[in-house]
């Protein structure tokens, strides 16, 4: 990786144009040295993974037991490939991602219903309390989350109620946090649960193979590990 930031940065100094991405992006548009490059780099790839890994498990749990929605998906991927064709496109861009509103709605809900676990880096004085440094903190977005007063039958999963979901009370819901501190892998994350989910969906049909419940010990995992069935959909 290192070897790679050089080369790139090597390559702007002579002005040669390559791809575009994340590591010439940063280049041509910050200050940031090769260190910090790697730093944010690696951060974005491997910060995010075990969340997304979970995220997707809750996503499988929750679809499983809402067949409705998995066909909207569905019929949601039709539409979209239909139009690509009809205007002479190929590949899905960002821009039919990020189109795919109920797509976004089931990411958003399944993300509702999960928790985050983070890690003070230094002593922290809240009050009158003093945290450690190293000190688990677990943030309770539960409390947000499963408020009666924001979303209607909280732990129902229902990813129709965020078409009608005011923006006011679209800013209770923060699981990338928010402000300064908002997530920077967000988008990224959001994107692999999205490209992940439609790829099983239209090739597989799936169905859990007993009984399971997510729990919080305390990050989000399933007693007996979510074993699914998957049966390839019939062409």
């Amino acid at each position: 990786m290192v070897e790679q930031m050089e080369e790139k940065s090597r390559n702007e100094r002579k002005g040669v144009d390559e791809e575009d991405d994340f590591v010439e992006w940063m280049s041509k548009n910050t200050s940031y040295s090769t260190e910090e490059m790697i730093d944010m780099t690696q951060g974005l790839i491997f910060a995010g993974h075990h969340t997304t890994a979970r995220t997707l498990s809750l996503a499988f749990y929750f679809l499983a037991r809402c067949p409705k929605a998995i066909e909207q998906m569905r019929e949601e991927r039709v539409r979209c490939l239909k139009s690509k064709n009809e205007n002479g496109g190929s590949n899905l861009t960002w821009d039919d991602y990020k189109d795919s509103e109920f797509t976004q709605n089931v990411i958003s809900e399944t993300l509702r219903l999960g928790n985050v676990l983070i890690n003070v880096n230094y002593y922290l004085s809240l009050l009158d309390y003093v945290i450690p440094q190293g000190t688990g903190v677990i943030l309770h977005l539960a409390a947000a989350h499963l408020d009666e007063s924001v979303f209607e039958d909280p732990y129902e999963f229902n990813p129709w109620r965020w078409e009608t979901l005011s923006d006011t009370k679209k800013a209770s819901f923060m699981p990338f946090g928010g402000g300064l501190r908002l997530c920077p892998g967000r988008d990224l994350a959001r994107m692999e649960i999205a490209i992940f989910l439609h790829t099983l969906i239209q090739n597989y049909n799936f169905e859990l193979i007993g009984p399971d419940h997510p729990m919080a010990k305390p990050q989000v995992d399933f007693r007996n590990g979510l074993p699914i069935k998957l049966k390839p959909v019939a062409n």
